[in-house]
């Protein structure tokens, strides 16, 4: 059985949330308590009851991780980074291999490993951003745009 999502409704939070991530010329911890915070890590959790079978979950983790990584671009705390890390490789590992989706995901999280690692440094982000983005590659078909 199958939770009930109006996708419409999840799809236009998300939306909306990823656009109040990048909230200049606001104080940073207002702009952190009263608009990112609290709905982002709201989101994360509705998602999380939705069964992993459920065609849209990868979806939305890949979003909200997204957002999280757009929060981190903006406010620099790696937390948010490390969110985005984990939603989009989960995210990833829910999608069947034959899915038309997998290597513009792989790709997406192949970035946010390659943001890592220009933070910290570590081999093994970039080692893995190789893997995630040459696994897209192999798996898009010819005829993918982003080939």
């Amino acid at each position: 059985m199958y939770i009930t999502i109006p996708i419409s409704f999840t799809d236009h939070l998300l939306t909306l949330l990823h656009g109040n991530v990048n909230c200049q010329g606001h104080n940073e911890a207002s702009v952190r308590n009263n608009v990112i915070d609290g709905p982002v890590l709201d989101t994360a959790d509705t998602v999380k009851p939705i069964p992993d079978e459920h065609l849209r979950k990868p979806v939305y983790l890949i979003r909200i991780g997204n957002i999280f990584q757009s929060r981190f671009e903006s406010l620099g705390d790696l937390d948010d980074l490390e969110r985005a890390i984990t939603l989009k490789r989960i995210g990833v590992d829910l999608i069947p291999r034959d899915n038309s989706r997998k290597p513009d995901a792989l790709n997406n999280f192949g970035v946010s490993l390659v943001t890592r690692f220009y933070r910290l440094g570590q081999v093994e982000d970039i080692e893995d951003a190789i893997i995630s983005m040459d696994r897209a590659v192999r798996l898009a078909s010819d005829g993918h745009p982003n080939k």
